[in-house]
């Protein structure tokens, strides 16, 4: 029998905006090629008997088995039945989860499903992002504008390129330029010069000539732009780039940890960030002081001080404040009375 995490993967280190940080108390793990889920001790709470397993978001994870696709509850029941065939499915976010779809031409549609499983489609929409605040940025062919969730235009597809919204604000550019627009739609700080990002305690990145830094909701530099490179600020700290570097300042622009890693993401809010360090990665506390060594060939934070990890070509579950595995704890006696895990083609 080969237990296996490969329906998961390993996120290169991505900056997410503040609404996309996952948190989950089951994990998907695979089992002679099927997926179910286990708790952070490795008790499997859901058997494995899917072809694919999303992350747990809002109560509710999206899965599959053949071309069939839906979304299941904690305890394994089927919430959501999609009801349509080469269905590709988000996360849950405020309700909504996105759907892309496979036309009989070829082609791709996009939509969002409810927890009810009601799935509305937007013809011609060329791009949607998650439920944030309220509202959904959505691109009708090359115009972008925002949804409430009543899935109608608040906001109208006026923008060539948009932002989720975050601390009530979002990034929008136009043919007059970049500017923070309010959930009216009403321009809140105009930019000259300056690429944005998203706001998170109260800064967002710019970036100008002289490279990085950070502005405040008033519009005001607070951050000088000389970093190579930044992400946002979480639990009071942001990764930046010196000379090919990476460390962490304060609010005030000090220097926090030291430039040292070669790559380096924002910290989580178990207070936990992945850092690489000669080749390798591991984890590391708000302090600079490794809870693991680097020795991974991929790190990504998960939820609860666990961690997912790629060691040897495998990917395993780790507690990062251990450094203990965690494995699925399979009962075979148990497990003889589902039959065959390659066997079983309904939810």
């Amino acid at each position: 029998m080969k237990i296996v995490l490969c329906l998961i993967t390993i996120a290169s280190l991505t900056r997410l905006a503040p609404s996309q940080e996952l948190v989950s108390t089951l994990y998907p793990f695979g089992v002679d090629r099927k997926c179910g889920y286990m708790n952070e001790r490795g008790k499997i709470i859901v058997n494995p008997r899917f072809d694919r397993c999303g992350e747990f978001s809002e109560g509710l994870a999206g899965v599959t088995i053949g071309r069939w696709s839906g979304y299941i509850d904690k305890s394994g029941e089927v919430k959501v039945d999609l009801k349509l065939d080469g269905v590709e499915a988000g996360d849950f976010t405020e309700g909504f989860a996105t759907v892309l779809v496979k036309t009989s031409t070829g082609g791709t549609e996009f939509g969002y499903v409810d927890t009810l499983g009601k799935v509305t489609m937007f013809p011609g929409a060329t791009q949607l992002l998650d439920f944030s605040e309220g509202l959904a940025l959505i691109t009708i062919g090359n115009r972008t504008g925002y949804i409430d969730k009543s899935l109608k235009f608040v906001i109208p597809p006026l923008f060539r390129h948009g932002n989720t919204f975050s601390e009530g604000l979002a990034g929008v550019s136009d043919e007059s330029g970049e500017y923070f627009i309010d959930k009216t739609g009403a321009k809140i700080i105009a930019l000259t010069g300056k690429h944005w990002s998203y706001f998170s305690e109260d800064f967002t990145t710019i970036h100008t000539e002289y490279g990085y830094g950070f502005m405040d909701r008033n519009g005001s530099v607070v951050i000088t732009p000389q970093f190579s490179s930044a992400c946002l600020f979480h639990a009071g700290m942001a990764c930046v780039e010196v000379k090919g570097k990476w460390g962490y300042i304060g609010k005030s622009g000090e220097v926090l940890i030291l430039p040292q890693f070669e790559e380096a993401e924002s910290f989580s809010s178990d207070a936990i960030a992945v850092v690489k360090l000669s080749n390798k990665y591991g984890f590391i506390d708000k302090t600079g002081r490794f809870l693991i060594a680097p020795r991974f060939e991929k790190a990504r934070w998960i939820a609860n001080g666990l961690g997912l990890v790629e060691l040897g070509g495998r990917d395993r579950y780790i507690n990062i404040r251990t450094g203990q595995f965690i494995k699925p704890k399979l009962n075979l006696q148990r497990r003889s009375k589902y039959g065959s895990l390659n066997e079983r083609q309904t939810p």
